[in-house]
């Protein structure tokens, strides 16, 4: 698998999960002995103003409904992403091969459907909506969170 950097430098690395180190995927794969490639769970994004965080290679089941998942998520330190973190995996999908990636490591690929984000309106009133991704075009949308399919894991990097 070759990374590749485009014009909007968003780059990838897996995190190996016996040191922590973060690599490359290609020296990931090319590891010796690499047992089980599968065995890595997160993925660094980073992007050209030099932001990076992880992103979980599996989706949070979509029968859980925003607030459980939402809180499966802070419940393991994590997050379901925020606005500019989706514009960054639209940019990692299309420059640097992350779906090819996910799948490479045994994970479910950012697939034609909405996601959760973690920003959802604070009003009570309007307290159903929240911003969803739109993984078929990366377009993000104000909309009613039972239309959103899926979420998924994001933690915070220490760049």
């Amino acid at each position: 698998m070759k990374q590749s950097e485009q014009p909007n430098k968003i780059t990838l690395h897996v995190e190996d999960p016996e040191t922590l180190r973060l690599v490359t995927p290609e020296e990931w794969f090319d590891i010796e002995p690499c047992a089980d490639p599968t065995a890595a769970d997160w993925i660094r994004i980073s992007n050209a103003e030099g932001q990076s965080f992880f992103l979980y290679k599996y989706e949070v089941p979509d029968e859980l409904p925003f607030q459980k998942a939402k809180d499966a998520a802070l419940a393991k330190g994590c997050d379901t992403g925020t606005r500019k973190q989706w514009i960054d995996i639209y940019d990692a999908i299309h420059a640097a091969g992350l779906n090819q990636l996910l799948t490479s490591l045994g994970g479910d690929p950012i697939m034609r459907k909405y996601y959760w984000t973690s920003e959802r309106d604070s009003d009570q009133s309007t307290s159903n909506y929240a911003w969803l991704f739109n993984g078929t075009i990366g377009s993000l949308n104000y909309g009613y969170r039972v239309n959103a399919y899926a979420a998924r894991l994001f933690r915070a990097s220490e760049n």
